[in-house]
C-alpha cells in the first residue's frame, strides 16, 4: 500500500516543526547548553511535527485541519485585531510625536536628538497612513 501526501500544505509545516524540534536538541547537544526547557521544547516541536506529518497522510484529519485554519471567524478576528493594533500604534505615535514637540519647544532636552526622533515617528506615521490608504483601495477594488 503506497501512502500519498493528501495535505502537502500541512506537511510542510509538520517537518518545518519537526526540522526545528530535531534542530534545537542538535544546537543544544553541540553547544553541550542542556536544559529542561529547552529539552522540553525540542520535545514539543518535535511532537508537533510528527502530529502534522501523520494528519498530512490522513485524508480526514487534513481535511478538519484545513477547516480549521480557514474558518472565517478565526479570519475575521484576526483582521480586527490588525486593525485594533493600527489604530492603537497611531494614537501612540501620535501622541509621542506631540509630547517630543513639546519638549523641543520648551527647551527641556537636547534640540540635535530631538529633531532625529522627531523626523522618523513622523516617517513612521505618514508610512502606516500610506499602507492603510494603499491597502483600503486594494481591498475596495475586490470586493
Amino acid at each position: 500500500m503506497q501512502n500519498k501526501i493528501k495535505n502537502k500544505r500541512i506537511f510542510v509545516i509538520g517537518t518545518a516543526w519537526l526540522l526545528m524540534g530535531i534542530g534545537l536538541l542538535i544546537m543544544m547537544i553541540l553547544s553541550k547548553d542542556l536544559d529542561l526547557k529547552s529539552i522540553a521544547l525540542s520535545v514539543l516541536g518535535f511532537l508537533v511535527g510528527i502530529m502534522y506529518l501523520i494528519s498530512s497522510f490522513d485524508e480526514k484529519s487534513s481535511k478538519e485541519l484545513m477547516n480549521d485554519m480557514d474558518d472565517e471567524r478565526d479570519k475575521f478576528i484576526e483582521y480586527k485585531s490588525k486593525s485594533i493594533t493600527l489604530l492603537v500604534m497611531d494614537i501612540l505615535i501620535f501622541i509621542s510625536m506631540i509630547i517630543l514637540g513639546l519638549m523641543y519647544k520648551f527647551n527641556t532636552a537636547d534640540r540635535n536628538i530631538l529633531i532625529p526622533v522627531i523626523t522618523s515617528l513622523l516617517f513612521v506615521y505618514l508610512m502606516q497612513l500610506l499602507s492603510y490608504a494603499i491597502t483600503y483601495i486594494i481591498i475596495s477594488k475586490k470586493s
